[in-house]
């Protein structure tokens, strides 16, 4: 039976890139969006050699986070690898933070992650293995980003830690990789290319590598820590900054 491994937020950007990669790999991706159209897109981007699934829905809700728990228990599904990139800033996420952003910031972050994983870490108990990685953020140790997304980021960090001690001697290795500034299409840094030329060129002349990093550089890296069978990773915050600090 080939693995599978859940990807949220799959549709585009490194998700998207992070399905592809493991296509290739030969799991089965299960795709996860708000988009129907973009999940359709994406799906038809990855080799018909294996099967893939799509599940299209607001997980932030958990009537549609229940709904595709049994989607996928009624096809048989049980991930071996989970990913969990669903994240971002939420409006109203400035200084000074209200209660309100930092709590809608700590549910797309933080709370979706933490639900998936009381579903699936039983399970993945029962049989002994699993790898489930936490897409954080580098900002979660510097601050320098929005105040409620850096605090939900550190919430996932302390999360992840403190999950890990318990579940690596069973052979579920807990992780989480910390990106610094990268592009892909449609982010922030990209868009600020054409909007704001001036700022995307000091910030780019700011990183050690005078680049941004790209998905594809960032989901090589993590492709590699999920398909690894090593538990050495097991608590770690792996950043992945180029240097920047």
């Amino acid at each position: 039976m080939k693995q599978a491994v859940l990807i949220t937020g799959s549709s585009s950007g490194l998700g998207l890139t992070l399905a592809r990669l493991f296509d290739r790999r030969g799991l089965e991706v299960i795709l996860t969006g708000r988009s129907k159209k973009k999940l359709e897109s994406a799906a038809l981007s990855l080799s018909s050699e294996n099967e893939h699934h799509i599940f299209c829905g607001d997980l932030t809700k958990r009537p549609v986070l229940d709904k595709l728990f049994e989607t996928l228990k009624e096809k048989k599904l049980l991930p071996d690898v989970v990913i969990h990139n669903l994240g971002g800033k939420v409006s109203g996420d400035a200084h000074p933070l209200s209660e309100d952003a930092l709590q809608r910031s700590m549910q797309l972050n933080l709370d979706v992650a933490v639900d998936i994983n009381a579903y699936y870490l039983p399970k993945m108990l029962e049989r002994g293995s699993g790898r489930i990685i936490h897409i954080s953020s580098d900002a979660s140790l510097s601050g320098q980003s929005a105040p409620g997304y850096a605090a939900a980021k550190a919430a996932v960090n302390g999360y992840v830690k403190s999950t890990a001690r318990f579940y690596d001697k069973h052979n579920i290795m807990i992780c989480a990789i910390l990106p610094g500034v990268f592009e892909h299409e449609n982010s922030a840094w990209s868009k600020k290319k054409t909007t704001d030329p001036a700022c995307y060129r000091n910030k780019v002349a700011m990183m050690p590598l005078l680049r941004f990093g790209d998905s594809a550089e960032m989901a090589s890296m993590i492709l590699e820590v999920a398909c690894s069978q090593s538990m050495m990773c097991a608590g770690s915050l792996i950043q992945l900054t180029g240097g920047a600090l």
